[in-house]
């Protein structure tokens, strides 16, 4: 018996022009939407920081327990002093234990 993992995902180009008056703000944005991207293909977040506030180590990988995703929109990514932005997933169950760390400075 073969089991396979199929599912169809909508990518879609992001882009932004340059602003003088915050320039890390593109790409935030594209991390935002990285994160988003995995989250659309049955990612979960098990663990984020946004560059201010509280880290969230809260969610686990064996069961899968879903963790406080601090990464709620393109400018709640931020960065505060020299603390960077960063984000675990957890792959679907099916596909094993994979974790993906996404982080920015």
């Amino acid at each position: 018996m073969t089991l396979a993992h199929s599912q169809e995902y909508s990518f879609y180009h992001h882009e932004r022009v340059q602003d003088d008056n915050d320039e890390y703000l593109a790409n935030r944005a594209q991390f935002f939407h990285v994160k988003e991207a995995f989250l659309a293909a049955g990612w979960t977040v098990i663990g984020s920081y946004a560059g201010n506030g509280t880290v969230y180590n809260d969610g686990t990988a064996v069961p899968l327990v879903a963790g406080t995703d601090t990464w709620t929109s393109e400018t709640a990514v931020t960065r505060s002093g020299s603390y960077d932005p960063w984000v675990v997933l957890q792959c679907p169950a099916i596909m094993g234990e994979i974790q993906f760390f996404l982080g920015t400075n």
